[in-house]
């Protein structure tokens, strides 16, 4: 199995050897933190990251990289900076623009985030993560005719797609449909969503509906 457990562990001490002998070594630096991203430690990938681009800067992939490891750990304040110059290195890279579109958005900078969005539109970056981005961010503005929009845009050229039925319930959670809701979480259910992903909008929207022993055996 590629990067298996025993496969990573093995190139993690080989990087580390590296790195005793060459310090400044930034490629190798950039390849530890991916190892440790691969075994979800988290908090490891990220300081090397942020090493990694210390020792050099120049390499939008490497910002885009350790700005989403900072955004997935919910560091905006860290992940902001690294997206915001991967953006200005290759504008219009999807990616790129999605991802620091939802550290705006996450982070409450709702204005930068439609900046962005527009700023995404004008260079020709749409694409459904893109408008998926923006669902989320009129979500967080409790803007929920733009978000139901965005959202059903996303699902009218990928109707199969997890994440924007999943960004569907919570738009229904929200607006307070809670029969909507606990039908959209089921849904997901069937779908092959994990439990532990959903459980507790789940049990919020079953606690909406009235079925409170429901709520409580999940």
């Amino acid at each position: 199995m590629a990067h298996g457990a025993k496969d990573t562990h093995s190139e993690l001490n080989a990087l580390q050897s590296a790195l005793e002998a060459a310090p400044w070594n930034a490629d190798a630096t950039l390849q530890m933190a991916q190892a440790y991203e691969r075994t979800g430690r988290m908090n490891l990938a990220t300081a090397n990251y942020d090493r990694a681009i210390r020792l050099y800067d120049r390499d939008p992939e490497r910002l885009f990289r350790a700005g989403t490891a900072h955004l997935n750990l919910g560091q905006y304040t860290q992940a902001i900076p690294n997206l915001e110059r991967a953006v200005a290195r290759i504008p219009g890279r999807q990616d790129y623009h999605v991802n620091l579109i939802r550290a705006y958005a996450r982070a409450g900078r709702t204005d930068l985030a439609q900046q962005a969005v527009d700023t995404a539109v004008q260079v020709g970056a749409e694409s459904t993560d893109l408008w998926l981005a923006v669902g989320e961010l009129a979500l967080e503005m409790k803007d929920y005719a733009a978000a139901e929009a965005a959202f059903l845009r996303v699902l009218a050229e990928e109707p199969g797609r997890a994440d924007a039925r999943l960004m569907v319930a919570k738009l229904r959670l929200q607006r307070g449909e809670y029969q909507s809701a606990v039908e959209a979480y089921t849904s997901a259910l069937e779908d092959g969503t994990p439990i532990e992903d959903i459980v507790g909008p789940l049990a919020a929207a079953y606690v909406g509906v009235g079925q409170i022993e429901k709520a409580s055996e999940l």
